[in-house]
């Protein structure tokens, strides 16, 4: 497996520097590009010996939520013009996150909140498929949403909408706070795309003293094959110490 970080493209030299293989990006800040700077990322991007294959943070912050008025008509119209950016940068994975734009009032009766998820991942799948790229469903927390919370939850709108290019992502963090057991990799593996870790009861930094098993879930994802990449996404106080603390552990944990 390959390791990377989730991170601006600011810090492409540091992290290629430590010896990560890729780098993910965010998808809102690329929606932002004209094509003069989607050149430049380009050419920053191409022929490194870090790569980017995937973006995250799908929906941008000025778009409404899901269940507003216009929402998905809205959201359609910013796929269509954001895909073909991803294509052309050779982005092939994208995340779709965006914990508050999928969040519904907590009276909406559950048939619409299901059909509107349901709308939009259609949507979101068809211009991906166009552009050659995958979109992954990143299960959060209830902290952060309250639509997509498990690798369960996410796998059912997979099911069955059974479309080729939506596939599921499990985020160590979020798969930790919603108690999820190891045996969901297992049981959905086939369908697991993409993967981000972390230290998962802060949010933080991985390092060789930190309770959590990361051996364990690493070996989870090869046993069904999983043959992605590990994305680091998390942070802290001092950054740089950081990402060179967790570099090690990450690749021990590949390694293994």
């Amino acid at each position: 497996m390959k390791i990377g970080v989730c991170s601006p493209i600011e810090r492409q030299d540091l992290l290629e520097n430590l010896g990560y293989d890729q780098l993910e990006l965010s998808i809102g800040a690329i929606s932002e590009m004209n094509e003069e700077e989607l050149s430049e990322l380009k050419q920053r991007i191409v022929g490194r010996k870090i790569r980017v294959t995937s973006a995250n943070c799908m929906l941008h912050g000025s778009l409404p939520q899901l269940c507003q008025d216009e929402g998905l008509e809205k959201v359609s119209k910013y796929l269509a013009m954001v895909m073909p950016k991803l294509q052309y940068l050779g982005i092939t994975t994208a995340v779709f996150g965006s914990g508050w734009h999928r969040r519904m009032p907590d009276d909406m009766p559950y048939e619409k909140r299901h059909q509107i998820i349901r709308d939009v991942l259609v949507i979101m799948e068809g211009e991906a498929r166009k552009n050659g790229v995958t979109v992954v469903i990143e299960p959060l927390n209830q902290k952060e949403t309250n639509m997509l919370l498990t690798t369960e939850e996410a796998m059912g709108y997979i099911k069955e909408l059974d479309l080729p290019n939506l596939k599921l992502l499990v985020d160590l963090y979020h798969f930790y706070c919603e108690g999820e057991p190891l045996e969901r990799i297992y049981e959905y593996g086939p369908y697991i795309k993409h993967v981000h870790i972390v230290e998962p009861s802060k949010r933080t930094f991985m390092r060789k003293d930190d309770d959590y098993d990361y051996g364990a879930f690493v070996k989870a994802l090869r046993d069904v094959g999983y043959v992605g990449a590990l994305m680091f996404e998390g942070g802290g106080d001092d950054y740089d110490k950081g990402i060179a603390e967790t570099y090690p552990v990450m690749r021990e944990a590949v390694a293994e």
